[in-house]
């Protein structure tokens, strides 16, 4: 066993990876609906989520969810505010909130 061998962590594990762009979306909470209720919604219509109001939202990539976050605004633009990084499981964002 080699005692000797760096651990890699952080930006070194990505190295080379700097330019490539991954799509990210910023989930604010989920729901079901039928068909039905689908062609029913008009401009107006309230959609219950599964999450609460002032929880984190989900920042996901590859549909993995990898950061929770809370939206922010800064000098007239919107954004998001990094909240928790790193191994987020499905539900975290209600475990966040309470």
């Amino acid at each position: 066993m080699n005692t000797d061998a760096k651990q890699i962590t952080g930006r070194e594990r990505y190295r080379g990876f700097e330019s490539i762009a991954i799509p990210v979306v910023v989930r604010v909470g989920t729901t079901r609906l039928t068909f039905a209720e689908l062609s029913e919604l008009e401009t107006g219509t309230v959609v219950t989520l599964d999450s609460s109001v002032g929880s984190p939202f989900e920042m996901l990539t590859g549909g993995n969810p990898v950061a929770l976050v809370e939206p922010i605004a800064s000098e007239g633009d919107s954004g998001i505010a990094l909240k928790l990084v790193g191994a987020i499981q499905q539900g975290a964002s209600d475990d966040a909130a309470s």
